[in-house]
């Protein structure tokens, strides 16, 4: 906004070290300033801009205190965003790593592994989301004390303007690559795990033990069995309807047995 003397005097030196006064970018853990950078605010460079870390984070002991009931809460949605986001990148890191190698091997477990995990990771990218447009209510609609949009001067309320950057545009479109990417993982695992079913009927045959029936006949000999009394082995019940040779005698030609 324009610096009009009238309002530099009716606000003060603030409006020099406020960061209300400046353009800035938010992100989910730091504001960074494009342009000009309030004084004395401690700014560092981040990736080519001027940043700071978000003070929302940090209240002092006696300023958290005094918060409101909206405030604490969304406190505590901040911190939740933060830990959404920590724990979506997490599962689409493993999702990387375990869909090289289900792609590799075409496995179909880790095939489903993988689609669960980069779900899970769309689930939280969601929820940071979800958060991240509840804390914007809460700041600009619930929370009514000094310092919040609510409250500002009718002329900063006027030249301010929101727009949502590039990389919010970015957030939401790799969202929908993530949901595309799951969705061919879950066909990819659907059809890799039907072709190995499909397998397995056709060669279940050649595969299968053959189970023996429920009412086998006992075999010959007791062969250690608890029944001792039964037939016994099956050349000695065989050979003793015929009668043998010797082991004495010549084993001539035509000679079949004495």
């Amino acid at each position: 906004m324009k610096k009009s003397s009238e309002f530099m005097k009716r606000i003060g030196p603030s409006f020099e070290t406020n960061p209300i006064y400046f353009v800035r970018n938010y992100g989910l853990y730091h504001i960074c300033f494009p342009d000009a950078v309030p004084s004395g605010i401690g700014s560092f460079s981040l990736m080519g801009e001027s940043c700071i870390i978000n003070s929302d984070y940090y209240p002092d002991e006696s300023t958290y205190k005094e918060y409101t009931a909206q405030q604490t809460q969304r406190y505590y949605l901040m911190w939740l965003m933060l830990v959404c986001y920590a724990v979506a990148i997490m599962f689409l890191f493993l999702t990387m790593i375990i869909g090289i190698f289900a792609c590799w091997k075409q496995r179909s477990n880790r095939l489903g592994l993988t689609t669960v995990f980069i779900f899970l990771g769309i689930l939280f990218l969601a929820c940071v989301a979800l958060l991240w447009h509840s804390i914007l209510y809460y700041e600009h609609n619930a929370i009514k004390i000094s310092g919040y949009p609510f409250t500002w001067d009718t002329s900063l309320k006027q030249s301010s303007r929101y727009s949502y950057g590039f990389a919010y545009i970015v957030f939401m479109a790799s969202c929908v690559v993530l949901i595309f990417a799951g969705l061919s993982f879950a066909v990819s695992w659907y059809y890799v795990k039907k072709n190995k079913d499909d397998e397995l009927d056709k060669h279940a045959a050649y595969l299968h033990y053959v189970n023996t029936p429920d009412k086998a006949l006992m075999p010959y000999g007791s062969y250690g069995s608890p029944y001792g009394g039964t037939v016994g082995p099956y050349y000695q019940n065989y050979y003793s309807q015929y009668p043998t040779m010797s082991n004495n005698n010549y084993y001539g030609y035509l000679t079949y047995g004495h």
